[in-house]
């Protein structure tokens, strides 16, 4: 409260006096007015609507950094944008114009749907092609051929954590071409996908065949005859190049243990073309044969290609 007093004498001032006098428990004073823009800002903070959640944006850079006959390494970076909640995963998917591909990935897709999409597989990898080689990232009409092909050929081939910035992707096939694209991942789903990149893997020498069988022993004339037959209808064995021939070691009279230790030097080789059987004559006196389809060959060389067998007759 403010008192007011009237004029009195005083030697050095003739002004007037007043006395304030405070209330502990009362005042008559308002608060000050509060600025309106801190009440803008208090209702952005009271009535703001949520953020808006989403799945990640594509990552970026997504590159084949290496690649061998049966693997290919990519890396990648983080999505521009995590869609307001932190990556889970990163999955890397693949397909390819050759149906080995999808053999070899055990895939149960339908004959009928292979043979309808190789074609426009083999059209985006050349879109794809076309467009590196004229300096875009990637061609205006990637997206319209990636669009017409069914999604169940780009087969899941690799997931790792959001920390993951490289892939090493196995169990491809030799001298196949490969298309890849990668996809992030947070709580709200999986976002779309990368820019597409390809690679052909290399070729190889052929890959291991399993043990060689033997049919029943029969007779021509008077000499015993015995069929011998291993798996060269696989092309996944062949490194993927054409095979141009097998080399069947025989011997006779020897058990593994005799073999073994000195193999190269026991029997004679039997060069035969791109067959899967021939037959053994039959010597009297000899009870066990240990047959090794030793070699196959394609362009590359040749690798050992059987299991040995032991056979008694």
């Amino acid at each position: 409260d403010l008192c007011y007093f009237p004029p009195y004498s005083h030697p050095f001032s003739s002004s007037p006096l007043f006395r304030t006098t405070a209330h502990p428990l009362t005042h008559n004073l308002a608060p000050p007015p509060v600025p309106s823009h801190l009440f803008f800002l208090a209702s952005l903070l009271l009535f703001a609507p949520p953020p808006i959640l989403a799945v990640p944006s594509p990552p970026l850079l997504l590159n084949i950094t290496s690649t061998s006959n049966t693997a290919a390494t990519l890396s990648w970076s983080q999505p521009a944008d995590n869609g307001g909640k932190p990556l889970t995963a990163y999955t890397i998917y693949a397909a390819s114009p050759s149906p080995l591909f999808y053999a070899s990935a055990s895939s149960a897709l339908p004959s009928s749907l292979l043979v309808s999409q190789l074609d426009v597989l083999h059209t985006l990898l050349s879109a794809i092609q076309q467009a590196e080689a004229g300096g875009e990232e990637e061609g205006p009409d990637v997206d319209d051929i990636f669009a017409s092909i069914s999604p169940t050929l780009f087969l899941p081939v690799w997931s790792g954590g959001e920390s993951e910035r490289s892939a090493v992707v196995s169990s491809l096939v030799a001298n196949t071409n490969m298309t890849f694209f990668i996809t992030a991942s947070n709580d709200e789903g999986e976002g779309a996908r990368s820019k597409l990149v390809w690679t052909v893997t290399p070729p190889s020498v052929p890959s291991a065949l399993p043990p060689p069988t033997v049919g029943e022993v029969f007779f021509v004339d008077d000499t015993m005859k015995m069929p011998v037959y291993w798996d060269a209808t696989d092309p996944l064995v062949a490194g993927g190049l054409p095979l141009i021939e097998y080399e069947v070691q025989i011997d006779e009279g020897f058990s593994a243990d005799e073999y073994f230790p000195n193999r190269d030097q026991r029997g004679p080789f039997h060069t035969v073309g791109v067959t899967s059987e021939m037959y053994i004559e039959l010597s009297e006196g000899h009870a066990s044969y240990i047959i090794e389809v030793r070699h196959a060959k394609n362009q590359k060389g040749r690798h050992l290609a059987s299991t040995p067998l032991l056979q008694f007759v």
